[in-house]
């Protein structure tokens, strides 16, 4: 393989950095070897695409650096893949492939940097026109009062719909202040009145209070006045209800001997009522005894013969009394 003069820069390097010999630096480089022809086949495109955005960066040559950029990210993908199969062999060929893959990404990145910047121009000049959109928008929201809303970012809205959002928070503004210096009128009038009413409560409380202590005079005159037709009138009553109280004391005397009287003659009655009807109970069981002891004696018996235990018992209901004899028992 005809050596490359990149190839042969990247063997100095690996010799004198990791103190190897030539061969083995050409033997580590030559595994890289289709990454450099790679790399020197773009070199032609690299120099023009710089070339051309130091002069002006159009649309044509932002999209040539990005498709060159493509291409050396494809090759620098090759190389890290190259890189991680003869790393394996030894550690010393390792450190020595990690070197050359190193030099060869620093020698990508050298133009992939240039590339991107070219590539990203009108990006840039985009992003930077935004910023100064958004920083001259918030300025105007600020001298209204306002900040910047969560979610929205003023930089990146069109010229028609940042005329109708600052429209429309300008008009909020303004009817937010015309409401506040309404409110202010509104207070001052308000302690306006409140003064003009405190003013016309004090006069018509001190006409009220003058008005009270007319009546209070009167009602005091009217209150002696009344006291004292009280007072004749309480003695009146005094009077009357004495007379009425020894009428009734001597009615109530009367009443309660009468009724004494009454109750001591009930007394009487009561008891002599009484012992005539238990004379008559004595009697009539005196009466009834002797008639059950006649009917036993009939039957030859005596009250002692008949009841629990006997050979006779009785069967009783109501008056009637009937007589039974015990003929047998047995128990099962």
């Amino acid at each position: 393989m005809t050596k490359q003069p990149l190839a042969t820069t990247l063997s100095t390097k690996l010799v004198e950095q990791f103190n190897i010999k030539a061969t083995d630096a050409e033997i580590i480089l030559g595994s890289f070897g289709a990454t450099a022809q790679s790399i020197a086949e773009l070199d032609a495109d690299f120099k023009k695409i710089t070339t051309d955005s130091q002069k002006e960066v159009t649309e044509g040559v932002s999209k040539k650096a990005k498709e060159l950029r493509l291409k050396y990210v494809k090759i620098r993908t090759g190389a890290d893949k190259i890189h991680k199969t003869i790393k394996a062999d030894v550690l010393l060929r390792s450190k020595a492939i990690d070197g050359a893959k190193n030099l060869f990404l620093l020698q990508l990145s050298e133009k992939e940097a240039p590339l991107m910047e070219v590539e990203k121009h009108f990006e840039n000049i985009e992003r930077e026109r935004i910023e100064k959109v958004r920083e001259k928008r918030t300025a105007q929201l600020n001298k209204i009062g306002l900040s910047e809303f969560a979610g929205i970012d003023v930089g990146e809205m069109s010229d028609e719909a940042w005329d109708i959002f600052f429209g429309g928070q300008k008009a909020s503004h303004e009817n937010k202040i015309a409401e506040e210096k309404k409110r202010e009128a509104d207070e001052k009038e308000a302690l306006r009145l409140a003064e003009v009413k405190r003013k016309e409560d004090e006069i018509e409380n001190e006409r009220i209070k003058k008005e009270n202590e007319k009546l209070q005079k009167e009602r005091e005159i009217a209150e002696k006045k009344r006291l004292a037709l009280e007072e004749k009138s309480q003695k009146d009553r005094e009077k009357l209800q004495k007379e009425k109280d020894a009428i009734e004391k001597n009615a109530r005397m009367e009443r309660e001997a009468r009724e004494k009287a009454d109750k001591e003659a009930e007394a009487l009655a009561f008891q002599k009522s009484e012992e005539i009807k238990e004379k008559a109970v004595k009697e009539s069981v005196a009466k009834a005894n002797q008639k059950y002891i006649d009917w036993l004696t009939k039957h030859n018996l005596k009250p002692s013969d008949v009841g629990e235990g006997k050979d006779f018992f009785l069967i009783t209901n109501g008056n009637t009394f009937t007589l039974c004899k015990r003929v047998d028992s047995i128990t099962i």
